[in-house]
C-alpha cells in the first residue's frame, strides 16, 4: 500500500533493505518503522569504505536538536508531527520519529550515514588511534 511521503508529498514505494522493510519515495526520503531499524543498522550486507565510516563517527555532534530549525514533519499513517531526535548523544544525525505509529522518518542519505556512524564507532572501538 502506498502512502504520501511525509517530507515530500510523493507516493511511496516499498523496498526490501537489509532484509527489512523500508518506505522510500523519489525524493530519498525513507520511512521505516523504529523496531526494524536496529535490525537495518546491525546487519552488514551493504558495504561501506572504513575511512569514511572512522570521519563520520569522528565528526562533531550537534549541541542536541535546534527547535528553531527543525521543520514539521506529519507522519504518513496517523497524521501526527513527529519528533525530532539525535539519532545518538554523540553523533550529527538527527531522524524525524513518530512516537504514536513509531515510524521514522530518514532524509536521503540519513540510512546509510547511521549504518556508516555505528560501524566508524565499532572501527573505533576495535582500533584506536
Amino acid at each position: 500500500m502506498s502512502h504520501k511521503c511525509a517530507i515530500c508529498g510523493q507516493l511511496t514505494t516499498t523496498k526490501i533493505y537489509e532484509g527489512c522493510v523500508v518506505h522510500c519515495c523519489q525524493c530519498g526520503c525513507n520511512i521505516v518503522a523504529k523496531q526494524s531499524l536496529g535490525n537495518i543498522i546491525q546487519r552488514k550486507i551493504v558495504e561501506f569504505d572504513q575511512h569514511e565510516c572512522i570521519a563520520l563517527a569522528r565528526r562533531s555532534p550537534h549541541d542536541g536538536v535546534d527547535e528553531s530549525t527543525t521543520r514539521v514533519v506529519l507522519c504518513m499513517q496517523c497524521g501526527q508531527p513527529t519528533i525530532p531526535k539525535q539519532y545518538a548523544v554523540d553523533s550529527a544525525i538527527v531522524i524525524d520519529e513518530c512516537s504514536q505509529c513509531e515510524l521514522v522518518y530518514l532524509d536521503p542519505g540519513e540510512l546509510e550515514n547511521m549504518q556508516m556512524y555505528v560501524e566508524g564507532i565499532d572501527l573505533l572501538v576495535l582500533k584506536p588511534r
